[in-house]
Formats: structure tokens, sequence, C-alpha cells
């Protein structure tokens, strides 16, 4: 499978939209080096994301429950992809500054192909071992927003750059190892999507997770 890339999903106007209220609801997350909002205490709870919840579960603001539509949209554009109904397993929003980079890495295994995310200190739970399946909606785009950060695949040699509005879908296997490169000015803004087959998810805590 390749990576599939869906142009303009929404417009400029509702990402912007999007970004005041996800800003107003980020909070900095040490390990990963960004602002970030959304993060779930289980795939459980964050498969229940819809417009009747809220992107953020219990906040009924008029765009949280918009965005809580939209995920429900992406999941379903992501289900006609690959095959399977699904369940949101998490959903983080990122705001990268200047300086921040992800190396090369697959969301589903380490490159070395073993498991991401043994017991370890989360225990006995591990996200990684319910989710399959990726998207990336950006909201805001790199040569105007800001400077680097592309996103670049080595298996397809595919270094797409960043659009607001832009869906990206694709399998989290090795195939579609990716990274993100060094943002080298201004602020890189996206939504970050995990899907598992519909009822893999589990109501184990874990901690917010970052992308």
């Amino acid at each position: 499978m390749s990576v599939k890339i869906i142009k303009n999903l929404i417009s400029s106007e509702e990402c912007l939209s999007y970004i005041e209220f996800l800003d107003s609801n980020s909070f900095f997350n040490d390990k990963a080096g960004i602002y970030n909002a959304l993060g779930y205490p289980s795939s459980l709870e964050a498969s229940k994301v819809s417009e009747k919840t809220g992107a953020i579960i219990g906040d009924m603001s008029p765009l949280s429950v918009s965005l809580g539509a939209l995920f429900t949209e992406i999941k379903t554009k992501a289900e006609q992809l690959f095959g399977h109904e699904l369940d949101l397993g998490n959903a983080t929003y990122q705001s990268c500054p200047e300086g921040f980079s992800n190396p090369m890495h697959a969301d589903i295994v380490n490159l070395d192909g073993t498991p991401i995310g043994d017991a370890g200190i989360w225990g006995e739970w591990s996200l990684w071992d319910e989710v399959e399946w990726s998207g990336l909606l950006y909201l805001n785009t790199k040569g105007v927003d800001f400077e680097g950060g592309s996103l670049f695949f080595e298996e397809f040699d595919l270094d797409y750059s960043p659009e607001a509005g832009d869906l990206v879908l694709f399998n989290g296997d090795l195939e579609h190892r990716h990274e993100v490169r060094e943002i080298l000015g201004g602020v890189r803004k996206n939504l970050v999507f995990f899907w598992a087959k519909k009822g893999n998810v589990s109501d184990g805590s874990g901690p917010s997770w970052t992308k």
C-alpha cells in the first residue's frame, strides 16, 4: 500500500478556527518538546469521539463538536481506504516549533521490526498493540506558516510538503516508515490519528501520545 493524500479536505478558514481552539487547549509536552492537546486516557475513550462527545470529550462547545464530526468523517475515509471498520485509538493536536524534528520511524513497530511499547512503565497495556493505521491532518502550510518540516516516506521516496487542509493516510507498518524534517522557522500545526480495527480497543490507561 502506498500513501494516500487527500487535498483540501477542509478549508483554510476552518483550519484557522481549529488552530485557535486547539491552541487554547494545549499544554507543553516535555518528552516531545512540543505543545499538544487532546490525548486520551485510553483507546476506548478515544473510540467514543464523535459530534455527540466533542473531540475533547466533555467539551460541547461548537468547535469541539465540529471537530468530533470531522474526526468521524476522517475515520470513514480511512475505513474506505484500508478496507476495515475502525475505532479511533488516539488523536493528538501538535504545535511543533522551530528546531523540532522526528527521526525515521514506523508507527506500530520499531525499525528492527520488534514491537513498540512493551509493558514497561505503562504496565501490560500498550496502544501500539491495538492500532494499525495512521492519519495526519495539516492545519497550516509549509512555506507560508513555517519552513522545513516536510514529511518523508523512505520506501516511496515521497517528500510531502504540508498544506493546510490536506489529509495524509497510511499504514503504520515498516514499509511506511517516515520522518519529519527539521522545522527551520515558524510553527507547524497538525492533527495525528491512530486507528485500530473496530472492537480492538481497551480501557487500559496510558500517556497522552505524541508523534
